[in-house]
């Protein structure tokens, strides 16, 4: 399992908890598979690496995908998180990032070098310096951003079969609240940027009918640039702007959906 990439959306958002950095990431390591596998045949094609190196690099690949379903899938769910990682894994002495203490707090907040306690939670010189601080109680999460994945990677881990039921609830909750929560109980609504494109994307792979009303909603998120933004509340935009991640997604979903149209 590889661990999250460190501060990033989910956690910059309040959608995935500080705690969650070294535990296992279904969408990381979902995509080391993906991108693995597309490196491995690309460095076999243009002998850019010896046979034996492809050859362990494809063994470490299937080892990889044949503990992925016991790592992350729970009950016909694609599980965000696996805090099981940090039983069978080295956590780093440190980690460039915000401190979890003054985060909880509400302190002045920076990114800084943070060192892990004696109860594993990554605290600033300060913080770390003012005595012990209560260990955080592991939690799986399942964000219908990282449900949405396997769809849009084109994953062959999962049959639609088994990823249609997750589509269709996250539909239906659009459909009863208005609302597109990147973390269902999430009372602020807020929806990671690309989770429209994301859905969109599925919705087009299953042939939803639903597509049609998230073609036109997507389109109408996009600002005066042509552009979508960090995240939405509601679908209103909240962070920053003009984000290419994001508008990259949203806008492959657009094009997806379009050509099926054709």
């Amino acid at each position: 399992m590889l661990p999250f990439n460190g501060d990033e959306t989910y956690v910059a958002g309040g959608i995935l908890p500080r705690t969650t950095l070294n535990d296992g990431s279904a969408e990381a390591t979902l995509l080391f598979l993906d991108g693995g596998a597309r490196l491995a045949a690309w460095a076999e094609r243009t002998r850019r690496w010896p046979a034996e190196r492809v050859a362990a690099e494809r063994d470490l690949l299937a080892a990889v995908r044949a503990r992925y379903r016991a790592n992350f899938w729970r009950d016909g769910r694609l599980l965000t998180n696996t805090p099981r990682r940090a039983e069978i894994a080295p956590l780093p002495r440190f980690r460039h990032g915000v401190c979890e203490r003054c985060h909880a707090e509400r302190k002045a907040r920076y990114i800084e070098w943070t060192e892990r306690s004696a109860t594993g939670r990554y605290l600033c010189p300060r913080c770390l310096a003012a005595g012990p601080y209560v260990a955080a109680e592991p939690r799986a999460y399942t964000l219908q951003s990282v449900s949405l994945t396997p769809l849009y990677f084109g994953s062959d881990l999962f049959d639609r079969e088994e990823l249609a039921p997750l589509v269709e609830e996250i539909v239906q909750g659009y459909r009863t609240t208005g609302s597109l929560p990147s973390r269902p109980d999430d009372e602020r609504h807020i929806a990671v940027g690309y989770d429209y494109g994301f859905l969109l994307y599925a919705l087009t792979e299953l042939g939803h009918p639903f597509a049609a009303h998230l073609y036109e909603k997507t389109l109408a998120l996009a600002d005066p640039t042509g552009a979508w933004v960090e995240y939405y509340a509601d679908h209103q935009p909240r962070g920053t702007r003009c984000r290419p991640w994001e508008s990259g997604i949203n806008i492959e979903a657009l094009l997806h959906y379009a050509r099926r149209q054709i």
